[in-house]
């Protein structure tokens, strides 16, 4: 009976002991459930602060393999980088603008990474470090069996997370500089220049005049990466003369011009050419021919430009020599006559025909003076040439009578470089002449004809030594 009745209390006191241990048990389950919520709290703004205990240092290049997650964040610098960074034609970036997505650039980008770092933080999401992903907590309350929400995720099984990655690049792995923009566009330039150039080169040998005019342009004016070379020109300009083309005229006159030195059929042959250039070709270097040479740089120019367009110009047709041998001796070329002067060509091939002009023969002379007396246009022009150098039959250089020659070959066929050739010589002029012969030379200005009067005037320069020069 006590036994039984120890064994009651002793049952009693058990059952006590387990009813105060689970009441206690309660109010610890309750304590910590209360306390969770900070506890997950923590844990995940712990999470998100990752980026704050250290960037992480991820090498890259374009040898090295990267993480996803590295790679990815790596992806987004480059993006941004390229949005905020132009590409010059250079190859270096620069602040402002936006540049492309290719090897070139992203070469450039691995070297700029050689000398800067650039750290990039990003935010995901990720796997909840409290239930694992589940999205679910259990708890065991009187052997029962709990399925709740987690409070760390809310029951979606992610929490947010960030990580700071800084990339660099070291400096076994730097790539070779690529070619820049520029480079790049200098070597297509190039490519292009040369391949035009052989296609003309063939045009020019197959007697293409638009191919030998273009290749002479290119070389007088120059052309992209190819210098100029005006004596480059010149053969070039000449064959597409010889093959018609008026236009090449002005080229080839530019290229005799520069290498012109002062002689004098050179100085005769472009004085020719540029009278069939435009105005402007006739500026410059200016160069002061006698009256006769201007008739004779006339008959030159329209027999050249005769010959060019009919297709029968020859580069020998442009050298001086060769004129003087169509006047020696006749082989059925076009002869070099003056359509203004056509009463004394006998006289300008004659001219030709000497190796040191303005000598020629006594009756050619007074030939000379009989069409000047029937007001021939040149007469005059080329009386004053021979009295000026003393050639001629009297063989008396006499400027004041060259100057009244010169006078009247504009008042006749109005000739400007007669006026020219007046004006040059005006300060060799003796102004202590005779009265009579003022009086006539204001009447030869103001009639504007020839008379025997004038030529007795003119006579009478020459018998008056004391005003002879």
């Amino acid at each position: 009976m006590e036994i039984d009745s120890l064994k009651l209390h002793g049952h009693a006191t058990v059952m006590k002991f387990a009813t105060e241990c689970h009441r206690y048990f309660g109010v610890w389950m309750m304590f910590a459930l209360a306390c969770l919520p900070f506890r997950l709290a923590s844990q995940t703004s712990q999470s998100i602060n990752d980026a704050n205990r250290g960037a992480i240092d991820v090498p890259v290049g374009p040898r090295v393999f990267l993480s996803d997650q590295a790679r990815i964040t790596f992806g987004a610098t480059w993006k941004e980088f390229r949005e905020t960074h132009s590409y010059n034609l250079d190859g270096e970036f620069e602040n402002g603008g936006s540049c492309q997505d290719n090897q070139d650039t992203l070469d450039a980008f691995y070297i700029y990474l050689g000398k800067n770092r650039i750290t990039k933080t990003i935010h995901f999401m990720q796997r909840c470090s409290l239930c694992s992903g589940s999205g679910k907590l259990g708890s065991a309350l009187d052997n029962v069996t709990g399925n709740n929400n987690c409070p760390n995720c809310r029951g979606s099984g992610k929490e947010e997370a960030a990580a700071t990655y800084t990339f660099f690049v070291l400096p076994s792995n730097i790539p070779a500089k690529p070619e820049s923009p520029r480079q790049k566009q200098e070597k297509a330039l190039r490519d292009s220049v040369s391949r035009e150039l052989a296609e003309l080169e063939l045009g020019h040998a197959a007697g293409n005049a638009a191919a030998s005019l273009r290749l002479g342009k290119i070389y007088a004016e120059g052309y992209h990466f190819i210098p100029k070379d005006v004596s480059k020109s010149e053969p070039y300009f000449l064959k597409a003369m010889t093959l018609g083309s008026e236009i090449a005229l002005s080229g080839y006159l530019k290229a005799r011009e520069e290498a012109f030195k002062g002689q004098t059929n050179d100085a005769l042959m472009i004085y020719a050419l540029r009278m069939n250039s435009p105005p402007a070709s006739k500026a410059s270097p200016p160069i002061q021919l006698s009256y006769t040479d201007h008739l004779i740089a006339q008959a030159i120019s329209e027999r050249t430009i005769r010959l060019l367009r009919k297709g029968k110009l020859t580069p020998e047709d442009l050298k001086v020599s060769k004129l003087r041998d169509v006047a020696r001796s006749p082989n059925g070329s076009a002869p070099i006559e003056n359509r203004h002067i056509q009463k004394i060509n006998s006289i300008v091939q004659e001219f030709l025909s000497n190796d040191r002009p303005p000598r020629i023969a006594g009756s050619s002379f007074k030939k000379l003076q009989q069409v000047a007396l029937a007001k021939g246009n040149g007469a005059f022009g080329m009386l004053g040439d021979f009295i000026q150098n003393g050639e001629g039959p009297t063989s008396k250089r006499n400027a004041q009578a060259a100057h009244v020659y010169y006078k009247l070959e504009h008042l006749i066929s109005g000739d400007s470089y007669a006026l020219d050739c007046a004006q040059r010589i005006e300060t060799s002029i003796d102004p202590k002449t005779t009265e009579f012969f003022l009086r006539e030379y204001r009447q030869l200005l103001a009639e504007s004809y020839v008379n025997d009067t004038a030529l007795l005037a003119i006579d009478e320069i020459h018998a008056n030594i004391e005003i002879t020069k």
